[in-house]
């Protein structure tokens, strides 16, 4: 109560002050971030009701000081710490407000494909990431790792099973992708944050999910022949591809991650094949995650 108390009656003192300058943010000036960075410190309890009412202008704010950004993520990097599955889902709808369908590059030189294997018995799992040129796709980096499984299986929930191994081997890479390909969903998922979006949100890197299976949505078979794809359709909105990679051989189901639209993730799937069903760098990654679970 005293909180709320504190809070309504800063808002009276400071009514015309606060909105100066949420007015001279969204104009951008350099000098009301500042003023920002320093309000946030002074006043906490505004600034958090402040976040909460405006994302996108704090979504503005935390890319333009990448200092608070890492303090802010910290906290979502190892989901595998929260054992309820409403605090997951809780999280999934938090992170989900972040996700960006745009293309957040202007070329792409590097692509990495990142992928997961678990070893049941031995409640192990380990990762595998592959970094490649990219169009060339020739093999110029790879790295794993391996944690003890923490999070049971439970559909929708990938992210927090798989990410915090998959996020220890992706920062052990020392050339940094500028796209990573996930053996999971992107947007097409039942709260548009698969495993993709989940990570591609926490690395701020262009992700796209590449599933061998639909979790979601509704589609029509495409055609048989490469390169054929027919719309993923969710809640009445196209969520995804369900794209033919190879002549006569069941689709994958491809879906934007983050920083990137999904005709690019199309066309840079396509680029990745080279005469099989699953993209190279994820054919490799796979492997590699398999290798390190039985070395």
């Amino acid at each position: 109560m005293e909180r709320k108390k504190y809070l309504k009656r800063y808002r009276e003192l400071h009514r015309e002050e606060i909105r100066e300058y949420q007015k001279a943010y969204r104009r951008g000036n350099p000098k009301t971030k500042w003023q920002m960075t320093k309000w946030r410190k002074e006043h906490p309890e505004y600034f958090k009701k402040w976040k909460e009412k405006h994302p996108l202008y704090f979504h503005e704010w935390l890319q333009s000081h990448p200092e608070y950004f890492t303090e802010y993520m910290r906290k979502y990097r190892h989901p595998h710490d929260f054992s309820m599955v409403e605090e997951a889902i809780q999280i999934q709808k938090e992170l989900s407000k972040w996700t960006i369908l745009k293309d957040g590059f202007s070329k792409i030189n590097y692509i990495a494909g990142a992928d997961a294997s678990i070893d049941k018995e031995e409640r192990i799992i380990s990762a595998g990431v592959c970094l490649f040129t990219y169009p060339n796709l020739e093999l110029v980096e790879e790295v794993s790792a391996k944690k003890p499984l923490s999070f049971p299986y439970i559909p929708g929930l990938l992210s927090f099973r798989e990410g915090p191994v998959l996020f220890d081997a992706i920062s052990k890479l020392k050339t940094i992708p500028d796209v990573i390909l996930f053996d999971g969903q992107g947007i097409a998922h039942p709260r548009g944050i698969g495993i993709a979006t989940h990570l591609g949100i926490l690395l701020n890197k262009p992700t796209i999910g590449c599933a061998k299976s639909n979790l979601c949505g509704t589609f029509k078979q495409p055609k048989q022949k490469r390169d054929s794809s027919s719309p993923l359709y969710l809640n009445g909105k196209i969520v995804g591809a369900v794209l033919r990679t190879k002549n006569y051989t069941q689709p994958i189901f491809v879906s934007p991650g983050h920083l990137i639209s999904l005709k690019t993730a199309i066309y840079v799937v396509l680029a990745c094949g080279k005469g099989y069903r699953i993209p190279e760098p994820l054919r490799h990654a796979h492997t590699l995650s398999k290798h390190v679970l039985t070395s």
